[in-house]
């Protein structure tokens, strides 16, 4: 079901997503205030938040590991400054891993034409199956 924004804010934020599930985080970066915050509260390794554009880019760096990735929003909820947004997506891997599917609410607040605060809800037992959250061995460990 395709998602039609009616807002400035739930324009933007279906930009961002766009741009995320393009991997084209420059673009991304231009839809974020500076000292944006990433907000994981169910992340595999505990809650994790994140202060600034440059931080908020790296943890999205991680789609950059499947061999193709699609991420887009089945539903949007504007409530104006916030916009609550249901999505899924899908990626596949190039290794013996399984494809990647999964189910995400975000929380996105906007200011001022751009995005201040991104809460991203995820079920973190689909990541781990892709290795993410889990620490790595150390180099030379058996």
């Amino acid at each position: 079901m395709p998602v039609n924004p009616t807002t400035p804010n739930a324009e933007l934020v279906l930009r961002a997503l766009k741009y995320a599930s393009d991997r084209e985080l420059e673009g991304f970066r231009e839809t974020c205030a500076e000292d944006v915050v990433l907000n994981y509260p169910f992340h595999p390794m505990g809650p994790k938040s994140y202060q600034g554009v440059d931080r908020m880019i790296r943890q999205f760096r991680a789609e950059g590991s499947f061999a193709t990735f699609a991420l887009w929003a089945e539903e949007l909820y504007d409530l104006g400054d916030t916009i609550i947004m249901e999505g899924r997506s899908h990626g596949t891997n190039d290794s013996d891993l399984p494809d990647y599917d999964n189910h995400y609410m975000f929380v996105v607040r906007c200011k001022d034409g751009r995005i201040v605060e991104w809460t991203e809800f995820f079920n973190p037992l689909e990541a781990m199956k892709q290795g993410y959250g889990v620490k790595k061995p150390e180099a030379g460990a058996a």
